[in-house]
């Protein structure tokens, strides 16, 4: 299968999936919503939690990443090997990269350090807490 790598491909290929045709048709069974109206609610949960690439913003994010880090981190100790492993693999397959959250500093960290050593960035799924925060919801979706 032809996957899409455009933000309006993989949503369109997420809302005809066999998954989510077959929960929205249960859904119309027990909602009495039409599929036009279900899928448009879907479709508006995947524009909130989807995102967009900008080399602009991701350059003016891992700059403003390397300040605060350099001013609240002490050190940043990377495998090296495990880093050139990690790129050649990222050349090869989509990567799934999941910190533990014990703060939100796990995943700015993280994407920080895949910037740095230039392999392509993970798309942040955070919580709807960082919807409220004024910027900062858009900041993570769009880099």
């Amino acid at each position: 299968a032809v996957v899409s790598t455009q933000s309006t491909g993989i949503k369109e290929e997420v809302l005809q999936s066999n998954r989510v045709c077959r929960v929205i048709s249960m859904l119309c069974k027990e909602t009495g919503k039409s599929t036009d109206q279900l899928n448009s609610e879907a479709m508006a949960i995947l524009e909130e939690m989807g995102h967009e690439f900008s080399e602009g913003v991701l350059r003016c994010i891992g700059g403003l990443m390397r300040k605060v880090f350099k001013q609240i981190l002490t050190r940043v100790v990377i495998d090296k090997e495990q880093m050139a492993a990690l790129s050649e693999l990222s050349k090869q397959t989509p990567l799934l990269i999941m910190p533990n959250h014990r703060s939100y500093l796990d995943f700015m960290l993280v994407t920080w350090v895949l910037y740095s050593y230039d392999i392509k960035t993970p798309v942040i799924a955070a919580g709807q807490d960082f919807m409220f925060m004024k910027g900062v919801g858009e900041m993570l979706r769009t880099h």
